[in-house]
């Protein structure tokens, strides 16, 4: 297995539990706090997501010295 092979498979893994987690939730259960200190279900998922997307990007060298 490539380096490639293996980090598609790692993050067909995560969408596939992400999916598993939050199937049939309703918005409401999706955006519930269970105190002010606390992140939602979708703010993990989202959050989730969207290091799984920095990550492939530097990996794949898109990402500049200039990035958030």
């Amino acid at each position: 297995m490539t380096s490639a092979q293996l980090l598609v498979d790692a993050f067909d893994r995560v969408r596939e539990v992400v999916h598993e987690a939050v199937d049939g939730l309703t918005p409401e259960q999706l955006s519930f706090r269970v105190d002010e200190d606390a992140n939602s279900i979708a703010w993990l998922v989202w959050h989730l997501t969207r290091v799984q997307d920095d990550h492939v990007a530097e990996v794949a060298g898109l990402l500049g010295e200039d990035r958030l």
